[in-house]
């Protein structure tokens, strides 16, 4: 089941949700989709705890309707690549129904034939190579993490090289960084990393600096940094923010393992010397 460390995971989902809402992209099952998934890992906590089915009655009948209607669409996510397919089965199986079931196994089966002989995995959809590949890890780490390692690996390894210098992920071809598309690859590596897979701390590492040297002086965060292009036309918006923000979350985790828990009161020891991001500082992997 998903962890839910500081709600990145429902904070994220909601925010590429409105991101693409916005702009009519997803049909409105699809969009149903991650409305499900947020919803029921919507009472996150900040400790590391499995997001369990609802059991709220205010919650529980809307989440009914909504697995009725994705089981009634999911032909149709199928037939599109990009991630959709995983997507409707990972709210499926976040919502209680049976990992062995007729959707979630076909997923399932349809992510490891993207995984060839030699070890290698090959999305899909290559304008949306990284979403998909995000969305496959996340779903298989969360779902049946030993009996698809080979798969996990896979995708992890994947990811890892898709990462550009500076620390960031994009579209195929393209050569500035793009908020949302990092946010689902570190979205993916964050649940292979908590089912035993070895994310390099130089990535860890890059992609906090990258996003620390992106931030916006009003300490929000932009579609494609640096630029007018998207939808938020360089400025600061509540859904990239909030993926931003979510994304150096992540990263804190594994740079900063020992640091007091996200909202723990006791006091860090403040002697040492200024970190050179605030929050966050370069750190070097523990020995052996």
């Amino acid at each position: 089941m998903i962890y839910v460390d500081y709600g990145v995971f429902a904070i994220s989902n909601g925010a590429f949700l409105l991101e693409l809402s916005s702009m009519n992209i997803l049909p409105f099952h699809i969009r149903l989709t991650v409305v499900l998934i947020v919803l029921v890992v919507g009472g996150f906590s900040s400790s590391a705890e499995s997001a369990d089915p609802p059991t709220d009655p205010r919650v529980k009948g809307p989440v009914a309707k909504a697995v009725r209607l994705i089981k009634q669409n999911y032909s149709k996510s199928i037939k599109k690549t990009g991630g959709y397919q995983t997507l409707s089965a990972y709210a499926l199986a976040k919502a209680g129904e049976a990992i062995d079931g007729t959707e979630i196994t076909q997923a399932i089966e349809a992510i490891n034939k993207k995984v060839h002989d030699d070890g290698t995995y090959h999305p899909l959809d290559h304008h949306y190579s990284i979403y998909e590949a995000g969305m496959d890890l996340m779903f298989l780490a969360d779902v049946h993490a030993e009996e698809n390692w080979d798969a996990i690996e896979a995708i992890g390894n994947y990811l890892v090289k898709e990462q550009h210098g500076p620390g960031f992920w994009t579209y195929p071809g393209e050569t500035i960084g793009d908020t949302s598309i990092t946010q689902y690859a570190m979205l993916g590596l964050w649940g292979a990393t908590r089912v035993g897979y070895e994310t390099p701390m130089d990535t860890w590492n890059r992609s906090a600096r990258w996003l620390s040297a992106t931030q916006l002086q009003d300490g929000g965060f932009t579609y494609k940094p640096g630029t007018g292009e998207g939808f938020d036309l360089g400025r600061s918006n509540p859904n990239m923010t909030n993926a931003g923000a979510g994304c150096l979350l992540i990263a804190r985790l594994y740079l900063y393992p020992d640091k007091p828990e996200w909202g723990s009161k006791e006091k860090e020891d403040t002697s040492g010397p200024k970190k050179a991001f605030g929050v966050l500082q370069a750190t070097k992997p523990a020995a052996g």
